[in-house]
């Protein structure tokens, strides 16, 4: 039987992988407060296209050691985005795909993506983390990815696979306390 330490180092990644939350709702031209959790600072967080993960990012912000930021949407309404984090480990997490709502301001729209963020150490909404590359969970919780692994799944078998890891997880826990 496996000690409680190997069991423990061997599920330490999947359960400690770094999460990043879905927001609730992305306006155009308001701010956004973007929050991760579980990694290695600085953080690298980009907003690319709606949940292509091979894209190149529409806007990029400041390398951070915080582990959240409120970003004024300089992105069009109608656009469909999902939010990277990278941690200095290489560990990714990704939001689910959001699309942006319009406002009634659309002053902060260029052609350009710059834009501004502010960085704070305040944290909100739930985080579950799963394991597997490029895992998506469901709209208004967080994701995660863990570096070792850059191969793109669609979002089904991500789901599926997520579930799959975290039942694992309980088994193998269940099974130690038992």
């Amino acid at each position: 039987m496996l000690s409680l330490t190997a069991v423990v180092l061997a599920l330490a990644p999947q359960i400690f992988a770094l999460t990043i939350n879905t927001p609730s709702s992305v306006t155009q031209c308001e701010p956004t407060q973007l929050t991760w959790s579980n990694g290695t600072a600085p953080y690298y967080i980009a907003v690319i296209p709606g949940g292509d993960t091979t894209s190149a990012a529409l806007k990029t912000f400041d390398t951070t050691s915080s582990e959240s930021l409120t970003w004024t949407v300089d992105i069009e309404s109608g656009t469909s985005v999902t939010i990277r984090a990278k941690d200095s480990t290489g560990d990714i997490a990704y939001t689910d795909a959001v699309t942006i709502g319009s406002g009634s301001d659309s002053s902060c729209i260029s052609s350009s993506t710059a834009g501004s963020a502010s960085y704070g150490a305040t944290s909100s909404g739930a985080s579950t983390a799963t394991s597997g590359s490029q895992s998506t969970s469901k709209s208004g919780s967080s994701t995660s990815s863990t570096a070792a692994s850059t191969a793109t799944q669609d979002s089904d078998s991500a789901s599926a696979f997520g579930a799959i890891s975290s039942a694992a997880v309980f088994v193998a826990i269940s099974a130690i306390l038992l």
